[in-house]
């Protein structure tokens, strides 16, 4: 970014070292030259000695906060006059009356956005130099006032000076970047410059005007102001009270504005006449303007991002609320009184949801596509606007004109995982007459992003609806806390029913002894960020009932677990175990030696009876 102050000082103060680094470097990057202190002492002493054009100050500092500093700035002549701007996490009002009220010259609240502080900046530093410039010319007139009353003090000296007075007088009034003219007591011309003729289109030389009567010039020139009669009321009204006036603003009928200064000029409490000096201050006042206007943008920026942040932080309860709010929230931001969401299918054009008052422009109406302006979005693949079709040559027989008279327009492609969905528009009857700006096409495709990434979370929740709904595990989401947030497959092996489980925790709904080995799982598989497998038993349905449970991570602080009825196998693992040692306990009630061998003659195993190792000694087999 290029600033016309690129070469100006700015000190910046802020106990938190990231914030000043971070602010040094946007600063210097933008060409300023930059000044740091991390409190209010440093930032005193720097201040003092530096003298820097201008004072970004954060409010919460130990010692002595923001507010202390500024008021001890403002009260010593020496740096009274720098800009200061507050910056601060701060955002109350009270903080806000506090800032200005101290003597703050903006106040900006963090996080901050980076082109907002830059163009703060430059404007505070416009202003300052804008300041600086009138008190320079206007002690400059002091000056000269001076000046001219001390040369008039004498009555007879000036007249037999007037010869030496008068050229050198009309050499600086000729050399001045403004338009002089100075009349004597009877409104008669003494002295007038070449920029004053030029200012007010008088053709004739400044040299041949000397003498000549005023007193009917401001009847005679009202047509060159835009409010004529009030010009030469006021005329009249600053003769007759002969009091200083200074930077008065005149408006020209061609849209000039300058700035007038009248000095009264008094010898010896007699007066000898007066100075008129105009400036023309348009190119100045045309800048703060377009500053003013560039403020406006940013603070309407600021406010449509909000709106989008609310957009994208409520949960809808189907598309259609979504697609309401949104354009609702866009004819309101982007100043349309119409919008509408659309499906793109091949050649056809479907109006999804409408605002209108065009009362054939209804929800699942279908057109040819090359019937709507959204053709034009869809060819280009980008935000396409039309601030007068009516204006347009090549828009002016296209169908959707001809049958509506639809004459602004802006739309913009809604894409869904990488493919072209649809367009969000919004459209008027009257032409946008200042056309679009970039941020309203920014905001517009800031939406129709936002709609492609509901639209796509809801295709992908649809998806893994069916896929769950084809299961017959149960499935859950959980926090790192073990609080339920969702029960994607709700199976019949609940401990609890779905609504008794959804927002509570482990130790909420399951015994103290699962809760803790669940938890603990979660919280070692979010860890470790590995898949754990568990297996645990519950009653459900007056039945103990087994789970084997999988749980895998599924954000940074939720997982997602899998729990599969394993009762079947559990009972009969338990079966095979009591029917083996019932069998070995009724093998070894046998008095006899039993041995086991195969087909072939081959050992396999034997059962010994109670005694027979100390009666025989121990089988070979053995």
């Amino acid at each position: 970014m290029e600033s016309v102050e690129s070469k100006s000082q700015i000190l910046v103060v802020d106990d938190n070292i990231e914030s000043l680094e971070l602010l040094a470097k946007l600063l210097s990057k933008a060409g300023y030259e930059v000044y740091l202190a991390t409190n209010g002492s440093e930032a005193l002493e720097k201040t003092f000695t530096l003298i820097p054009d201008l004072i970004l100050l954060d409010i919460m500092m130990p010692t002595m906060n923001g507010y202390e500093v500024c008021q001890k700035l403002k009260s010593n002549e020496q740096t009274c006059n720098i800009p200061v701007i507050f910056i601060s996490a701060l955002s109350e009002v009270p903080d806000k009356v506090c800032a200005f009220s101290v003597g703050g010259a903006d106040f900006i609240n963090k996080p901050y956005s980076v082109k907002e502080i830059l163009v703060r900046i430059e404007y505070q530093l416009k202003i300052a130099k804008l300041q600086k410039e009138i008190f320079q010319q206007k002690e400059q007139l002091i000056r000269q006032n001076y000046l001219l009353e001390q040369e008039i003090s004498d009555r007879k000296r000036i007249e037999k000076e007037l010869r030496k007075t008068t050229p050198r007088l009309a050499t600086l009034i000729e050399n001045l970047q403004a338009g002089i003219l100075l009349e004597d007591e009877n409104r008669r011309i003494v002295l007038i410059n070449q920029t004053f003729c030029d200012q007010f289109n008088i053709a004739v030389p400044p040299q041949m005007l000397i003498g000549a009567d005023c007193s009917q010039a401001a009847e005679q020139n009202k047509i060159l102001f835009k409010e004529p009669d009030r010009f030469v009321q006021r005329v009249e009204q600053i003769l007759q009270q002969k009091q200083v006036v200074v930077g008065e603003y005149i408006f020209l009928a061609d849209d000039r504005i300058f700035e007038r200064d009248y000095i009264p000029i008094f010898c010896d409490q007699d007066y000898q006449g007066h100075l008129w000096q105009y400036r023309d201050i348009t190119a100045q006042k045309a800048e703060e303007f377009q500053l003013f206007k560039q403020s406006q943008a940013l603070i309407a920026f600021s406010n449509s991002l909000k709106q989008l942040h609310r957009l994208n932080v409520t949960n809808f309860d189907n598309i259609e609320a979504l697609f309401a709010d949104y354009i609702q929230t866009g004819c309101e931001v982007l100043n349309f009184t119409a919008g509408a969401v659309g499906r793109v299918q091949n050649d056809s054009y479907s109006f999804l949801a409408v605002k209108s008052e065009i009362k054939s422009l209804v929800p699942n109406l279908t057109i040819n596509l090359s019937d709507a302006y959204c053709d034009k979005v869809v060819e280009s693949g980008t935000t396409i606007t039309f601030s007068h079709v009516g204006k347009m040559e090549e828009m002016r027989c296209h169908p959707l004109y001809e049958n509506l008279k639809i004459e602004s327009y802006i739309g913009t492609p809604i894409f869904v995982n990488g493919e072209l969905y649809g367009t969000l528009c919004f459209f008027s009857t009257l032409p946008r007459l200042d056309g679009f700006e970039n941020h309203e096409k920014e905001i517009i495709e800031l939406m129709a992003q936002s709609i492609g990434k509901f639209i796509s979370a809801r295709q992908t929740e649809a998806e893994l609806h069916i896929l769950f709904a084809a299961m017959t595990d149960l499935v859950i989401v959980r926090d790192v806390n073990g609080k339920c947030l969702k029960i994607a497959s709700p199976s019949p092996n609940l401990y609890k029913s779905a609504d008794e489980m959804i927002g509570k925790t482990l130790h909420d709904t399951l015994p103290l002894a699962v809760a803790d080995l669940l938890l603990e799982g979660i919280r070692a598989s979010l860890s470790n960020k590995e898949t754990i497998d568990l297996e645990y038993s519950l009653p459900i349905r007056g039945r103990n009932m087994w789970l084997s449970t999988r749980i895998s991570p599924l954000s940074e602080d939720s997982v997602i677990i899998v729990a599969r009825d394993i009762t079947n196998r559990k009972e009969i693992e338990e079966a095979l175990r009591n029917s083996e040692a019932h069998n070995r306990a009724l093998l070894e009630a046998i008095p006899d030696l039993l041995i086991r061998v195969n087909g072939d003659g081959y050992y396999l195993d034997y059962v010994v009876p109670p005694g027979f190792d100390a009666v025989f000694g121990t089988l070979y087999y053995r």
